[in-house]
């Protein structure tokens, strides 16, 4: 249908001229400790499945801050 083709476009031409300045995200320290293990894990097993990893990085990261 290219009708809503045109119209999908139109919308996306206005959501990229926004005037606003976004406010950055203030990231926590469990966030960045939590990121840092995220990526250590996956080096060392790339294949797992990422919630697995997940579930490992946030026990790391408890014992870490603890």
């Amino acid at each position: 249908r290219p009708y809503q083709a045109s119209r999908r476009i139109d919308t996306l031409d206005d959501m990229t001229n926004s005037a606003i300045p976004r406010a950055k995200r203030k990231v926590s320290k469990y966030q960045k400790a939590f990121g840092r293990n995220l990526k250590k894990l996956k080096k060392a097993h790339p294949r797992t499945d990422i919630s697995r990893l997940m579930k490992r990085a946030h026990i790391a990261t408890r014992r870490e801050m603890k």
